[in-house]
């Protein structure tokens, strides 16, 4: 799921702390990881004429993605919607009708190459993810030292880390550490 990898493009400690890592440095970073995502094309993901507040625009909209998924508040979902909205409301792309193999969807097309398509990529991919995916079932990695979300496919949604054999591996072989040491 898109919006949930462009939550995890950071990289370190928990939301907020100040040992995390931004791996978005820049407003071509933003572009490039969309186009590479296959948000947009290359030749829709211009930075030509890209300014401080576009770039600003794509940090705020994972920022207020997070808070919505951490905090579950009516305040943080305000602000998101708030956000989303501004990314929306571009001149420069709109959603469009299509059929691929003969099913009807909506997809984003894009009237010409400008910096504010990267946002309204990115904020439509968060609205598909928040309409086909439950809340609940999208969580952060119980990792002490990990950032990432991750949904939770599992039957009784018990999944605990991003990745069973990584930070779950770790979890498990620090407690196990700790408990041997207690003995």
């Amino acid at each position: 799921m898109i919006a949930i990898d462009f939550l995890n493009t950071r990289r370190g400690g928990k939301l907020g702390e100040a040992d995390a890592t931004e791996r978005l440095t820049s407003f071509e970073a933003v572009a490039s990881w969309a186009a590479v995502a296959g948000l947009l094309s290359k030749g829709d993901a211009s930075v030509s004429g890209a300014t401080q507040p576009h770039y600003e625009l794509a940090l705020d909209l994972r920022a207020d993605f997070q808070n919505v998924l951490l905090s579950r508040t009516p305040a943080a979902r305000r602000k998101l919607l708030k956000t989303l909205n501004l990314a929306l409301s571009s001149k420069g792309a709109f959603i469009a009708a299509l059929e691929s193999r003969g099913e009807f969807r909506f997809g984003v097309q894009f009237r010409e190459p400008n910096p504010s398509n990267v946002s309204f990529a990115i904020a439509n991919a968060i609205l598909e993810c928040l309409r086909d995916t439950p809340l609940d079932s999208i969580k952060q990695c119980e990792a002490a030292d990990c950032i990432w979300f991750f949904v939770d496919t599992t039957k009784n949604r018990s999944r605990r880390w991003c990745v069973g054999q990584g930070c779950g591996a770790r979890s498990r072989s620090r407690k196990h550490y700790h408990l041997s040491k207690v003995r």
